[in-house]
C-alpha cells in the first residue's frame, strides 16, 4: 500500500515554495501517493493537474491574516486530514505552517514536516509584529514533527529558541536540468511577448526574476540604471514576475525616465528557460532565505550581482562564483554591474565555477533524497 502524503501550502502561485511543492510531488518514487492542498487556484495547481497530481483547494488559506479566514482554514484543513487519512503532511509557508500543523496534531497526523522556506519576521514590520510573528513560528516548530530549513542561515534565526535544535534539518533547495533557450532565441522569445525589446536585442541586458515585491530590493536596482548609462548607454533592464509592488515600480520608472531601459514583463511561465537571455542577473533582495532563480541563473552560466543577505553568501562566494553586495544600495548594484559588463573574461570565470558548484551542491536529486529521508 502507498505511503499517502498531503503537501500543503497557502498560495497557488509561481514563486520559490510553489515551484519545491512541484519538484518535490513530481519527483516521488511509486512508493508514495500524494496531493497538494492549497489556497485556491492559480499556475501551481494548473502545473500540477498536467502531471495528473489531485489538487485540493482551500480558498480561505490566505497570505494575510484574517481572524474569520484562518478560523475557517483551520476548521477545512482538519476536516481533510480527518478524511484524507495522510501518513504525512509536509506544510510549506508560514501560514498554512501555523495553521495546518495545529489542524494536523489534533487530527491524528503520525508525521507532521514543516518546510521554512522564510521568516515573515524579516519583512519590514513593527517590532511588536516581529516579535508575535517569532512566537508564532516558534510553535508552528514545536506541533511539527520535524522542520526543514532551506538554509544555515535561516536555522541560526530561530535555532536558539528552546526545543528548536533537535527538530531541524537544514536542506537547501535544488534544482536539476533546465532546457535553456540559447541567447538569441531567448531574446527573441522574450521580445514575442513584449514587442517594445524589439530594437534592442543586441543591447547589453540585465535581468531579474522576482516577485514585485518591497522585500525584493527592486526599487533600488531600477535606481542603479541611470547610474549606468553614462558607461553603457543602451543597456536594459529586464524584471520577470508580478507582484503587488508593480504599480509603484511603474511610478519609479516614469520618474526617472526610464521607459526605454526598464521593462516589467509580468509573470512569465518557466522564466528559468531564459536565463542565457541576460549578460548579468541582478538579485537585489533586502532579505532572502535561499534564492531558486540565484540557482537558474548558475544553471544558465550567467554572471551574478547578489545582496549580501541571509542564505544567498551560502550560494555566492564574492570574487568566486559571483559578486555580493550591500542591500539598499543602488550605488553598490551600479558599481558591482559596471565591473561584471566590463570584465567579461573574470565574469565568466567565476559564472563557470558558479555553475559547476550548483551541480555539484544544489541538486534536485540531492534535495529529494534528503526530504525523502525524513519521510521515512
Amino acid at each position: 500500500m502507498k505511503k499517502k502524503i498531503l503537501y500543503v501550502i497557502t498560495k497557488s502561485n509561481w514563486g520559490g515554495a510553489q515551484r519545491y511543492v512541484y519538484d518535490l510531488a513530481t519527483s516521488l518514487p511509486d512508493a508514495f501517493a500524494c496531493a497538494v492542498v492549497s489556497g485556491g487556484d492559480g499556475v501551481l495547481k494548473e502545473k500540477l493537474e498536467a502531471k495528473h497530481i489531485r489538487t485540493i483547494s482551500c480558498p480561505p488559506l490566505q497570505r494575510d491574516i484574517s481572524l474569520f479566514a484562518d478560523v475557517v482554514s483551520f476548521f477545512r484543513l482538519w476536516n481533510i486530514f480527518r478524511k484524507e487519512k495522510p501518513a504525512i503532511v509536509h506544510l510549506n509557508s508560514s501560514k498554512a505552517g501555523g495553521i495546518g500543523s495545529l489542524a494536523a496534531r489534533i487530527a491524528g497526523v503520525p508525521n507532521i514536516i514543516f518546510t521554512a522556506h522564510a521568516w515573515a519576521f524579516n519583512e519590514n514590520r513593527s517590532a511588536l509584529a516581529k516579535s508575535l510573528i517569532r512566537l508564532a513560528h516558534w510553535c508552528t516548530i514545536i506541533l511539527s514533527h520535524h522542520t526543514i530549513v532551506v538554509s544555515n542561515a535561516l536555522a541560526k534565526e530561530m535555532g536558539w529558541l528552546p526545543f528548536t535544535g533537535t527538530k531541524s534539518t537544514v536542506i537547501p533547495n535544488g534544482v536539476g536540468d533546465i532546457d535553456m533557450l540559447p541567447k538569441e532565441d531567448a531574446r527573441r522569445a522574450l521580445s514575442v511577448m513584449n514587442p517594445a525589446l524589439d530594437p534592442f536585442l543586441q543591447d547589453p541586458w540585465i535581468g531579474t526574476v522576482a516577485e514585485l515585491h518591497p522585500v525584493k530590493g527592486l526599487s533600488y536596482a531600477i535606481e542603479a540604471i541611470p547610474l549606468l548609462t553614462h558607461a553603457f548607454p543602451r543597456l536594459r533592464y529586464l524584471i520577470l514576475g508580478e507582484g503587488e509592488q508593480r504599480a509603484e515600480l511603474l511610478r519609479l520608472i516614469a520618474e526617472h525616465g526610464l521607459e526605454k531601459q526598464v521593462f516589467l514583463l509580468g509573470f512569465v511561465d518557466d522564466a528559468r528557460r531564459f536565463g542565457k537571455a541576460y549578460d548579468l542577473f541582478v538579485l537585489p533582495s533586502l532579505s532572502e532565505s535561499f534564492s531558486i532563480s540565484l540557482l537558474e541563473a548558475g544553471r544558465a552560466g550567467t554572471p551574478v550581482v547578489a545582496t549580501d543577505v541571509g542564505g544567498i553568501p551560502e550560494l555566492i562566494h564574492s570574487g568566486i562564483t559571483g559578486r555580493l553586495i550591500a542591500p539598499r544600495s543602488s550605488k553598490a548594484i551600479a558599481q558591482a554591474a559596471e565591473e561584471t559588463l566590463r570584465d567579461t573574461e573574470e565574469s565568466s570565470h567565476m559564472a563557470d565555477a558558479f555553475r559547476r558548484n550548483m551541480r555539484e551542491r544544489f541538486s534536485l536529486s540531492r534535495m529529494v533524497s534528503d526530504t525523502l529521508a525524513l519521510y521515512h
